[in-house]
């Protein structure tokens, strides 16, 4: 099963997000989030799409990459309502 398959948007998630001048000196943010659908939105809404380099997102059973958090949010059975643009 791939991870896209076995994601759980109504798990508990973590939302881990590097940042700084540099890759060799990045602090890393972390924000938890009640649903992995939660931290999917902050993501694409807060940080946004175009920002997601070094941000990962990770429940009990997997961890997501910048790809894969894109085409989460917008696969037809994302459950929460998207950012009209």
């Amino acid at each position: 099963m791939s991870v896209m398959e076995q994601f759980d948007f109504h798990s508990p998630a973590e939302l881990f997000a590097a940042s700084g001048p540099s890759l060799t000196r990045q602090k890393l943010n972390y924000k938890r989030f009640t649903t992995g659908a939660e931290a999917i939105k902050y993501a694409m809404e807060v940080i946004g799409a175009d920002h997601l380099r070094g941000v990962s997102i990770e429940t009990e059973t997997v961890r997501l990459q910048a790809t894969q958090i894109n085409e989460l949010y917008r696969r037809s059975d994302y459950p929460l309502r998207r950012l009209e643009k």
